[in-house]
């Protein structure tokens, strides 16, 4: 809670852990820096970052007073189409403007969409977590170190098959995995929910979902 401006903020910080893992702490800051280009009502705004008086470093962020669509369907399932479509409009707009931005998120998932109630009772949805976002317009050099073409980053059971390939990533894989998540909030699972990572790969590379 800020005093001055009498609001209250979300802080990220990076897991203890992490702290003496310099990729993980380059990551951080990744995140920082492209959020930070990012001015949009559908994603979650990053005011400012820094490190505090043990080196741990931190992003100051708007906080979403709500709950993640991860936890809205483990709770109801299913949602009425209205409303599925009306959360994936507002996902949309958001990437539109982050590829505009030549950003990709490459993490979309129901935990990274935080849906809170605006004074008229409809949802505000917020996309977060560039922490794994890749800029398509910087030279491959500035990034390769951390999302090198071959490493997979992300959560499987939403990523597009050229991602769990290790290929160049464009902004037709975020489109693909909020396909996958508008399949969960029709259906009340993802298209693919093998419980073993390795078929579960398989299966979005090589499979089509049970329509």
């Amino acid at each position: 809670h800020d005093s001055a401006l009498n609001e209250d903020f979300a802080v990220k910080v990076l897991r203890a852990g992490f702290l003496t893992d310099e990729t993980a702490i380059r990551r951080f800051e990744r995140e920082s820096q492209l959020a930070s280009e990012l001015t949009h009502a559908n994603i979650a705004a990053t005011f400012c970052a820094g490190f505090d008086e043990q080196q741990r470093p931190y992003i100051i962020m708007r906080y979403v007073d709500g709950e993640s669509l991860a936890d809205i369907l483990a709770r109801e399932g299913t949602l009425p189409e209205e409303r599925a479509v009306d959360i994936c409009v507002q996902v949309c707009e958001a990437l539109s403007h982050a590829h505009m931005k030549g950003i990709v998120h490459r993490d979309v998932k129901p935990s990274n969409i935080l849906i809170s109630k605006t004074d008229s009772g409809a949802d505000l949805v917020q996309l977060v977590d560039f922490g794994i976002a890749h800029c398509i317009y910087d030279e491959l050099t500035k990034t390769q170190s951390l999302t090198r073409v071959g490493d997979i980053c992300g959560s499987p059971r939403y990523m597009s098959p050229e991602q769990l390939l290790g290929a160049e990533v464009t902004h037709q894989s975020d489109m693909y995995s909020l396909g996958c998540v508008f399949f969960e909030m029709l259906t009340s699972k993802p298209p693919f929910t093998e419980e073993n990572s390795v078929k579960l790969i398989v299966q979005q590379i090589g499979e089509a979902p049970d329509l």
